[in-house]
């Protein structure tokens, strides 16, 4: 395996650190190594600075290391995954929030997906929905899969399906995608993000991954 990362994983984080903790140990657990993580914090509280970096300590002495960037302002959810995503000098780019844990699997089998597959521009693992503690219901998401662009369009229109967003992407095509701002009376109608994974969708493939043992929860 090439020492050079394949991936970059970023966590946009605010206020949650016992569950920053969760998801970065999932990805020190990932079978696929050849990874490089960001966690945007967007706290400017002194405690969950010093607590971040206390995490940031422990898990360098574990051997897993990652980029932390304290925000000098708050500023806000879609606009620090915007920024994780400039950073990403990858070929590969997935986003992780700081309440999310994926499987130990995951990474690898998305990889090998996407390699596999050229004309695809993401793989998104399944979902699982918690029913109750420790009961899980793994679901398939939506996905979009014709050589045809029409036909993803209709597919999209039909039934849109924003769990790819957690998918693995291609960061080159990711990062032409543009966030458009809505008029304010439109955000309680429109989930942001669908008009994003629109453009992404038009430009290929969205894969679903070759098998259930990829997983974000």
């Amino acid at each position: 395996m090439s020492d050079k990362a394949e991936i970059t994983v970023a966590i946009p984080t605010y206020k949650r650190n016992d569950l920053l903790l969760k998801t970065l140990n999932c990805l020190k657990n990932q079978t696929y190594k050849n990874i490089t993580v960001y966690v945007s914090n967007n706290s400017q509280e002194i405690k969950d600075i010093e607590e971040i970096d206390k995490i940031k300590k422990k898990m360098e002495k574990e051997n897993f290391h990652f980029h932390l960037i304290h925000q000098k302002t708050n500023i806000g959810a879609i606009n620090n995954l915007l920024f994780l995503l400039s950073l990403s000098k990858t070929k590969y780019f997935m986003w992780l929030c700081d309440d999310d844990e994926i499987s130990t699997k995951c990474i690898e089998i998305l990889y090998n997906d996407m390699e596999n597959h050229n004309d695809a521009i993401s793989v998104t693992p399944y979902w699982a929905h918690l029913i109750k503690e420790n009961d899980f219901l793994l679901k398939k998401p939506n996905v979009y899969i014709s050589n045809f662009k029409i036909l993803r369009i209709i597919n999209f229109l039909y039934k849109a399906d924003d769990a790819f967003f957690y998918a693995l992407h291609k960061t080159e095509v990711l990062k032409k995608c543009k966030y458009y701002n809505f008029w304010s009376i439109n955000k309680n109608i429109i989930n942001w993000a669908y008009p994003f994974l629109f453009q992404l969708m038009i430009n290929g493939k969205v894969l679903l991954a070759s098998s259930k043992e990829a997983v974000w929860y």
